[in-house]
Order: structure tokens, then sequence, then C-alpha cells
């Protein structure tokens, strides 16, 4: 499908979306590479008008200074929105947080890996409503106890794919004190198969 196509059917929506970016700090959109989109356009099959704007216009969005990452078409360091079966649950990669959270569209409804549980959470809402969340400055408060002191400092230096390995664990006692733990920055994927790991133990 035509790029410049794609472009003209999403604009209003991405309007929207552009509307919340504008409004929050610590906050980016990272531009859209053609040739991702035009690569996987068979992924712009899907119903929601918001899913769709993402993927064409922005490889992903960075909100709260890339503590949470919206995917859109992807780029050499962040993923691209994607179907995927991740702890057990299969649906649509929507955003990733540097902890090893994710955001995963489960047929009409997002649902939260939590890294300090191992559990799936459903959020029961749409994606829209995710999205009008994320871009909300609501983040602050639902990642609130798991901020240490220098994190702004910290996620600074971490690529697209890298996260913060935790120890102890998050899902230990004295993994809740988050300034009195270490952290480790590694591939997300390598947090995710700890997390595969534990949650089979626990």
């Amino acid at each position: 499908m035509n790029y410049t196509l794609l472009k003209d059917e999403t604009a209003k929506t991405w309007d929207q979306i552009v509307l919340h970016v504008n409004g929050l700090k610590d906050t980016s959109v990272l531009p859209a590479i053609k040739k991702n989109v035009e690569k996987n356009d068979e992924f712009y099959l899907t119903n929601d008008s918001f899913l769709n704007a993402l993927f064409v216009n922005c490889a992903g969005i960075l909100v709260d200074s890339g503590w949470l990452r919206i995917l859109g078409s992807g780029n050499e360091s962040l993923p691209a929105l994607c179907k995927i079966e991740l702890h057990g649950l299969e649906g649509i990669l929507v955003a990733r947080d540097i902890l090893g959270g994710a955001f995963l569209l489960h047929g009409q409804a997002v649902s939260y890996y939590a890294p300090d549980t191992l559990r799936w959470e459903c959020l029961d809402i749409s994606y829209p409503t995710f999205l009008e969340w994320a871009l909300s400055g609501k983040t602050r408060e639902f990642y609130e106890l798991f901020r240490w002191t220098t994190w702004q400092e910290d996620v600074s230096k971490l690529k697209l794919f890298e996260g913060f390995s935790v120890y102890p664990f998050l899902f230990t006692k004295e993994g809740k004190a988050i300034n009195s733990t270490t952290r480790k920055i590694v591939d997300l994927r390598e947090i995710d198969l700890l997390n595969d790991k534990f949650s089979q133990e626990i």
C-alpha cells in the first residue's frame, strides 16, 4: 500500500495523538521509517484507527524520558507493533517499560505484565483509552513506587531494546525498596526469559 496514502488515511487520528504528546514534558515522537511501514503494511489491516495511526506515523513514542516505550512501526533499536505470545498470553504488543513490563492488546482489552508480580493484569481498557492514559501524565503515578532517585539519568543511558534487571528482584519483599536495589542494563529479552523462569518457580 502506498505510504503517502496511508499517511493521508491516518492523518486525523494522528493529529489527535500529537495534541496529547505536545502537552507532555519528557515525551518524544520517533519518526517513522518509510521502508518499515511499507515492508509490514499487512499490519495496517486492523480495525483500530489508533493502532494504524501509530504504525504509519511514528517508530514509537517515548514517555517519561523513555521509561515507557509506545510502539509504532519500529526502528533499528525499537521493536515494532507485532502479534506475539509473551509470558503465556497472545495479542499485539503495544508498549514496553524499562523494568520488563509489557502492555499487550488481547482481544479488545489491554493487559499489563507486571514485573513485581510476574502476572498479567487485565486493565479492562481499549487501545485508544490506553493511549490516552499513557499520554496524560498518569504514568508517573502508575510507576511511582518503582522509580529510584537517579532514574531519569539512568534511563537516558539505555538503548531502546534495553531495560534494567533489578536485584533483589521486584517480585520479592526486598525488591520493593527500590532505592536499595542494584540495577544492571540488559536486553529486555533477557528480562523476559528470567521472568518466565521465575514465574514457573513461585
